[in-house]
């Protein structure tokens, strides 16, 4: 088969969650599916040749990998000229056709040759709008329903962003909706020493092994940071009667949008000294910030699934997480859940994480045997099923 891949979340400076589940599905399928094609394509107006090189490290993964660059458009501009202008310039003018074509940034586009897959990883737009940024939401809201109309095969990320599907868009047919689970990278993933680079990053930090909450995601309105941060505040209080200490609050993520309150939450509640936000974390930095926490906190309100919940629990750190949306489906039995719209419940599950050592240790032990059931390779082969249905 002749796979082309739409490319555009591997073009960033810095991955974020699809960039990641992008680049990790492609690698784990190239290395097992070596008899098919499969070309990268992305848009480059500027910075070309360091876009072409990263598309250049996934296509050499394949025996017979391509990559393909337009470079007179980008991205974003092409995506706002049929997206949101409704300029119906056929995709086919810049990349021609495949036997696949799959979309991992959940739209199609107009004018696709050949057969069309697009994963779609959550209906956070619909579900909680106000928690999505504008310009993403009147996207998501003019093309989405168009979308699922172009798909020969849409690929969902859990059970439950599948039901999702189903409850917004009813008219769907189910047998075109895949589930193929998000992986972990478990060569990646693993509860690490605290030596070398893990103590000079832990250091340059201030911070000390098994003493510190960690949070890692994107720091915007859905991940219920500014609600996490008042529950932190609560428990520092109670910890305070008690006549304990609690472990400073780390935040590592990049800013995406309405994010001023969460920012300013700390201060508003004279905690600032230990609430760290420390920007964006690369994979080399996440493991070591994951191995060596007291808890890593996930509280988000919505989530189609929730890598770093399952990332975390591969390097052995005992997770706080939600009981809403997928949270339950990828934790399993081996997460501590709240209510993610009750301060109490999250600020009691702060307390647990300081005062049952050894319910900390037992999720950390049924995390690690979770976080094998997700794995890239089972997502390829999972995909390899989707392409085989759609290809006919």
């Amino acid at each position: 088969m002749k796979i082309m891949i739409d490319s555009e979340p591997l073009l960033a400076d810095n991955l974020t969650g699809i960039g990641y589940n992008q680049a990790d599905t492609v690698d784990a399928y190239s290395r097992a599916y070596t008899d098919d094609t499969l070309v990268f394509t992305g848009f480059a107006l500027r910075g070309r040749a360091a876009k072409r090189s990263r598309l250049q490290k996934h296509a050499d993964i394949c025996r017979d990998g391509k990559v393909k660059m337009f470079p007179l458009l980008s991205s974003g501009m092409y995506r706002l000229a049929w997206g949101l202008c409704m300029l119906p310039i056929p995709y086919r003018m810049f990349f021609g056709k495949a036997d696949i074509t799959h979309f991992f940034n959940f739209l199609i586009p107009p004018g696709v040759k050949g057969k069309k897959v697009c994963t779609v990883h959550d209906f956070a737009f619909k579900a909680f709008p106000e928690t999505v940024a504008k310009r993403t939401r009147m996207l998501l809201e003019r093309q989405i329903a168009k979308t699922l109309k172009r798909a020969d095969s849409v690929v969902v990320v859990s059970e439950f962003t599948k039901r999702e599907l189903l409850k917004y868009y009813p008219w769907v047919d189910v047998e075109r909706i895949h589930v193929v689970y998000n992986g972990v990278d478990h060569a990646t993933f693993y509860p690490r020493n605290p030596d070398g680079e893990g103590k000079e990053l832990l250091e340059k930090l201030g911070l000390k092994r098994g003493e510190y909450f960690f949070y890692l995601g994107t720091i915007e309105p859905r991940k219920n940071l500014a609600r996490a941060i008042q529950a932190y505040y609560l428990a520092f209080l109670r910890a305070k009667e008690r006549g304990q200490d609690i472990p400073p609050f780390v935040l590592g993520g990049k800013c995406g949008w309405y994010y001023d309150e969460i920012l300013g939450k700390a201060s508003e509640l004279g905690i600032a000294d230990r609430v760290k936000f420390i920007g964006y974390v690369s994979r080399t930095e996440m493991v070591h910030l994951y191995s060596h926490c007291t808890a890593f906190v996930f509280p988000s309100v919505y989530e189609g699934f929730g890598i770093p919940v399952a990332e975390a629990m591969a390097c052995g750190a005992p997770v706080i997480t939600s009981n809403a949306s997928s949270l339950p489906e990828v934790g399993g039995d081996a997460a501590l859940y709240c209510d993610p719209f009750s301060v109490e419940s999250i600020a009691d599950c702060f307390d647990a994480a300081l005062t049952k050592p050894e319910l900390m240790r037992e999720l950390s032990e049924k995390g690690l045997r979770q976080a094998e059931k997700f794995t890239w390779e089972n997502a390829a082969v999972a995909l390899r099923a989707v392409y085989e249905k759609t290809k006919g």
